[in-house]
């Protein structure tokens, strides 16, 4: 089980018992495509292993182990195309690994029940993935493109836009994608009658609550560190021309 109370992780600490106490750091490490196997290394020694500045991904660990964001102190610019390599990493795996799981999750249920509110459940959970669908493509169509080239940095996908990106839709997307979640689960918790489905609702909602904490870590990682540094070397950038 995860343990309530949570270190605050620093470089030199061992990377294992960091992740027996909140294995929610495996997605982190999966979604930085870091080895899972980290035999005896310390954080700083994993990530050099991987080129990744230590101090970004001591950061996003505290993130994780719910402690507030310490902002950007120790980042560089360098680490923007990092920060933006991750958060493409996790888009994966919404679309194809969560967004599967909780689908076929939601099948196990309507298996089991067959009370007429059941139905609603996969109505509303593929109109609520519909609206992060929406905010992935904005991030992958015209906020990642726009950072890269504001920089210079290489923008490994197809896309490309002149559309300037707005700190107000993107924190209104967040926004929608966790009230929409949090309406799903009560309706799973409060008002669809249980019959044989007790253990694929619980199933059903565990992962719904993972999914809601990684979008939570997603949305906190664009508001509180990348746009942050952005904003901070823009500034920068417009000083020196």
């Amino acid at each position: 089980m995860y343990q309530t109370k949570k270190t605050y992780i620093k470089s030199e600490m061992k990377v294992a018992p960091l992740i027996f106490e909140n294995p929610s750091l495996l997605m982190l490490l999966e979604h930085f495509r870091f080895d899972l196997v980290v035999h005896d290394h310390t954080v700083e020694q994993l990530c050099l292993n991987h080129k990744v500045n230590p101090a970004l991904f001591v950061t996003l660990c505290n993130l994780y182990n719910s402690f507030p964001s310490s902002g950007i102190v120790g980042l560089v610019k360098d680490d923007i195309p990092t920060i933006i390599f991750m958060l493409r990493n996790t888009h994966n795996y919404y679309t194809q690994v969560k967004y599967p799981e909780i689908k076929q999750l939601i099948d196990e249920v309507n298996a089991k029940n067959n009370a007429a509110e059941v139905k609603l459940v996969e109505l509303f959970f593929n109109n609520y993935f519909d609206e992060v669908i929406e905010h992935l493509d904005y991030e992958e169509k015209v906020v990642f493109p726009a950072i890269s080239a504001k920089f210079g940095f290489p923008n490994p996908t197809c896309f490309s836009s002149n559309e300037k990106y707005s700190m107000s839709v993107y924190r209104d997307h967040h926004t929608d994608i966790e009230s929409k979640l949090s309406e799903l689960k009560n309706l799973l918790l409060k008002y669809i009658p249980l019959a044989d489905d007790r253990v694929e609702r619980r199933n059903l909602l565990l992962a719904l609550f993972d999914l809601e904490f990684d979008l939570t870590m997603h949305s906190l990682i664009e508001e509180t560190i990348l746009i942050p540094l952005v904003k901070k070397y823009e500034a920068e950038k417009n000083l020196e021309s």
